[in-house]
């Protein structure tokens, strides 16, 4: 409930959005919806001004669920692609950035959503 919570703040513009989504990733068990909430958590704190820590949280979701061993390569890009974009806003996160769409062109992926597909392709280089 929680995490309805927190996502109807960020649709409100609500700044508690951030707080209540990062409770709840702390408190999902499921390692699917707590990736999703993650991504969401990311997309917060990244629409409220804080790009450094939304990049820690789409990474850090992408790991847990990666970790978790369950096979979700849509969600797992849709992470790494949200990460991507952040990265490429934020000067310290640049070189990064690069390297990781370097690897991603050498093995492109193969996600459901277009925006995985589309936000991880080469085109998206860093420059």
């Amino acid at each position: 409930m929680l995490a309805e919570l927190g996502s109807a703040e960020l649709a409100a513009g609500l700044p508690a959005a951030c707080e209540h989504l990062a409770e709840s990733v702390r408190l999902i068990g499921d390692p699917c919806v707590r990736a999703r909430t993650a991504l969401e958590h990311g997309r917060a704190l990244y629409v409220t001004g804080r790009p450094r820590e939304a990049a820690e949280a789409l990474e850090r979701g992408r790991l847990e669920l990666l970790q978790s061993g369950i096979e979700a390569p849509s969600l797992a890009m849709e992470l790494r692609a949200g990460w991507l974009a952040v990265a490429r806003t934020d000067q310290s996160l640049r070189s990064e950035a690069a390297e990781v769409a370097r690897e991603v062109s050498l093995d492109p992926p193969v996600g459901n959503s277009y925006g995985a597909r589309g936000r991880c392709s080469p085109r998206w280089r860093a420059s």
